[in-house]
């Protein structure tokens, strides 16, 4: 998961989606599909936000990673586009501290 961002920010890089396409299909399409009233900053919606530097870069390795998870194919990759905080309902479940 914590490669996602940076990859679909790099297709809208490639100009094979638009940003606000890349943003719907990580956030209010996966929403709707699974019958959640979220994914979108709408009123009576939870206050579920992820904020991200689409400019920052930083390297896969067992340093930055904090996922279980130790399978992926960009061990070593540097990847633009980084979270650097989340809220759920509004409150702040993680900021990045690097």
């Amino acid at each position: 998961m914590e490669t996602l961002l940076p990859l679909m920010l790099d297709l809208t890089r490639q100009h094979q989606l638009g940003l606000s396409q890349a943003i719907a299909a990580l956030t209010q399409k996966p929403a709707a599909v699974l019958g959640f009233d979220s994914g979108a900053l709408t009123p009576g919606f939870p206050a579920d936000i992820c904020i991200f530097d689409p400019q920052a870069n930083w390297k896969v390795d067992k340093q930055n990673w904090l996922s279980t998870g130790q399978n992926t194919p960009y061990w070593g990759e540097t990847l633009q586009g980084r979270v650097t905080h989340t809220l759920l309902a509004g409150q702040i479940i993680y900021a990045f501290s690097g």
